[in-house]
């Protein structure tokens, strides 16, 4: 009897490059998550090297947080720390509410994960069980989270296989469109494979990023560097291969 395919993701972090993102309101709870997280993530074998922290004001920023610390370097995945804690305002409830939305958001915009580990708190107590209390630590729990869904993007990215992604809909024959960030370029599979067993490095997912000994973001087309998205679609048409760099 024939059973249907299944996929998973595994912890293990020794391929994979992690960004966290944690805000500074509340941060005698905070500190706690990014405690909990960086610790799961070295006993599940990711370097320290390979994780990269970024603190900003409070939740309403780490939607931007994120975005930003993600044009700024390469990763896998990327893990959403913050407490907010329910006063006498409706103020807990936008928050909240922007900050779930706009990290949804993040993940959708740049095709890898982001796993949430803000928490919204009815009072002190709530937050404290959840920061290294009874009830766990939610920032290890993110951790671990990120973790496995980036394996998993792994496991699902065609490359994993040795193919080449279908090429998109209207890109040119043999070429298919691919885009970091703010970055647009195109790429043969073959010329892809190539650079991989160069050492070059492609994302799982949708995007390839292609960096500088400055980890800036950037694509090389045809040889030349590539700085602006519509100015890479306008001479994609001509283009061969886009080079990617580790």
């Amino acid at each position: 009897m024939a059973h249907p395919r299944e996929y998973a993701g595994q912890l293990l972090g020794r391929e994979y490059r992690i960004g966290i993102v944690v805000a500074r309101t509340n941060d005698r709870l905070t500190e706690r998550l990014l405690a909990g997280a960086l610790d799961a993530l070295a006993r599940h074998d990711v370097a320290p090297e390979a994780i990269a922290v970024a603190r900003v004001p409070g939740a309403w920023e780490i939607p931007f947080g994120l975005r930003a610390l993600a044009r700024r370097e390469r990763f896998d995945a990327l893990v959403a720390l913050g407490a907010l804690i329910r006063g006498e305002t409706a103020h807990f409830d936008f928050l909240a509410r922007a900050c779930a939305s706009g990290v949804a958001e993040v993940s959708r915009e740049l095709g890898i994960p982001v796993a949430f580990g803000v928490l919204t708190c009815e009072d002190s107590r709530q937050a404290d069980e959840r920061s290294g209390g009874k009830a766990g630590n939610k920032g290890a729990e993110a951790a671990l989270a990120a973790l496995e869904m980036a394996d998993l993007a792994a496991v699902l990215s065609p490359e994993a296989d040795g193919g080449a992604p279908p090429p998109a809909a209207g890109s040119v024959p043999d070429l298919e469109i691919v885009a970091a960030g703010s970055i647009l370029a195109t790429q043969q599979p073959q010329a892809v494979a190539a650079q991989r067993a160069a050492g070059g490095r492609a994302v799982a997912g949708p995007y390839v990023l292609s960096r500088g000994a400055d980890r800036a973001p950037h694509a090389s087309l045809g040889g030349g560097d590539v700085g602006d998205a519509h100015d890479s679609a306008r001479r994609v048409e001509g283009a061969q291969s886009v080079g990617l760099e580790q």
